[in-house]
């Protein structure tokens, strides 16, 4: 017999079974090509813009008056910053392993998008 307990925990380890599938599926595109995935944190800057960071990439350092272009500014500087290393033989987060110049990155904000 089953206690509920038991099938309580069968469906916590089903659910994060389920996020880690979706998780994997979503670091490939349409084509089938692996995609990258730098998640960034997003600040409010006290001169009205934002300011980006990210922990994966430590010297991950932008802005950008808006939030779309602070994000477009992270992919250029995240894509720059990994070239760079991958020049110097320096080694790139296991979340970016793999990562080519010219490979598909997506940058995540850990901050919504403001209304």
């Amino acid at each position: 017999m089953i206690l509920y307990e038991d099938l309580q925990t069968v469906r916590r380890e089903l659910k994060i079974l389920r996020e880690r599938v979706e998780q994997l599926e979503s670091r490939y595109d349409e084509r089938g090509q692996r995609a990258y995935i730098l998640p960034v944190l997003l600040e409010s800057d006290e001169t009205g813009g934002y300011v980006v960071t990210s922990t994966l990439l430590p010297g991950l350092v932008t802005e950008g008056d808006t939030y779309q272009q602070a994000l477009l500014h992270a992919k250029e500087a995240a894509e720059g910053l990994l070239e760079v290393m991958l020049e110097d033989g320096d080694e790139v987060p296991a979340e970016l392993l793999g990562y080519q110049p010219g490979d598909p990155l997506t940058i995540i904000a850990a901050a919504p998008e403001p209304a």
